[in-house]
């Protein structure tokens, strides 16, 4: 387990060529849950357990990329960017983590 934390680039790069291959629509949306999956689990491995903001950064974009409302991934994002004292993108992605949650700032 923890040989895919520190060098999940393996796992991305099969996950990246099977869903290129793949023409089913649904086979492919598939790939990319496990794709974002693997995106935020290594990004809030480098925010939490190792903290690295650029990795964890790096990872959680990608997650974005592919569901840019994907809760858990902006939720970490806005973290990093308020202790980097990024307020507005801060303020972004949380709006983007508590909308998609069902809650609302007010």
């Amino acid at each position: 387990m923890l040989e895919r934390v520190i060098f999940p680039h393996e796992q991305e790069r099969h996950l990246l060529e099977e869903r290129r291959k793949e023409k089913d629509r649904e086979k492919r949306r598939e790939i990319e849950k496990k794709l974002i999956s693997l995106y935020v689990y290594v990004g809030e491995y480098f925010k939490m357990s190792r903290p690295d903001p650029k990795q964890a950064k790096l990872y959680l974009q990608k997650a974005l990329r592919y569901n840019p409302s994907h809760a858990i991934a902006n939720y970490r994002l806005a973290h990093i960017y308020y202790g980097e004292k990024e307020y507005a993108k801060a303020v972004y992605h949380f709006e983007r983590a508590f909308g998609t949650s069902g809650w609302r700032i007010k």
